[in-house]
């Protein structure tokens, strides 16, 4: 009878040893897994030559952006900053006017043409329009139509944005893509097997 305590002793000494292993390789996994889910949010920054297309194509399309309910484009009174000798008092309100005329000279900007004001990535994009909303509704009652058409454009854009940044992300590195399942599958493998062990321990 005592030689067989020790052997239960045993076995579950074996045993919680491999709980215990089996518990640390879910613990790694799940600090990999937040490891990949953080490496994720970080954004790929597309090249000056990506960002300089994309850009081109969007403006055009900001141009001729609509009103989804009345269908009319409501971009018109943003194309230019308001005249200083008709609205004088604009200038003493807004710190940093801009409008899509200063917009559209920062995509023409590249690097090359050796001009200061340039667009090197998509958030300094987006802040512009985010600006030029604010700027309407600071200067205009923010239920006026022109404060929510800026806020619309900016959505648009923002949204415009977003969409194109994931395709950037998708496309960021799919040999690491790869190699993250390759590993997920292994540890799904190790786990089925540690497992397997742990029945037949307890079976016997």
């Amino acid at each position: 009878m005592p030689p067989k305590r020790k052997q239960t002793i045993k076995l579950t000494i074996n045993n919680n040893k491999k709980q215990k292993t089996s518990a640390n390789a879910n613990a790694n996994h799940h600090r990999k897994g937040k490891q990949r889910a953080n490496s994720h949010v970080e954004d790929r920054e597309p090249s000056l030559d990506e960002l300089h297309v994309f850009l081109h194509s969007l403006y055009n399309e900001i141009l001729h952006f609509k009103d989804p309910a009345t269908e009319e484009v409501i971009t018109g009174p943003f194309v230019k900053l308001p005249p200083k000798k008709i609205f004088p008092d604009y200038y003493q309100i807004i710190e940093t006017p801009i409008s899509l005329h200063e917009i559209k000279a920062k995509i023409k900007n590249t690097p090359k043409s050796k001009q200061k004001h340039f667009y090197t990535s998509l958030s300094e994009f987006t802040a512009d329009f985010k600006l030029m909303a604010d700027n309407a509704n600071q200067y205009n009652d923010p239920e006026s139509l022109i404060a929510k058409d800026a806020i619309n454009i900016y959505e648009f854009v923002a949204s415009q944005v977003h969409e194109f940044q994931k395709q950037l992300n998708v496309t960021a590195n799919p040999e690491e893509t790869e190699k993250e399942q390759q590993k997920h599958t292994e540890f799904l493998k190790a786990k089925a097997g540690a497992d397997q062990e742990n029945q037949e321990l307890l079976r016997n």
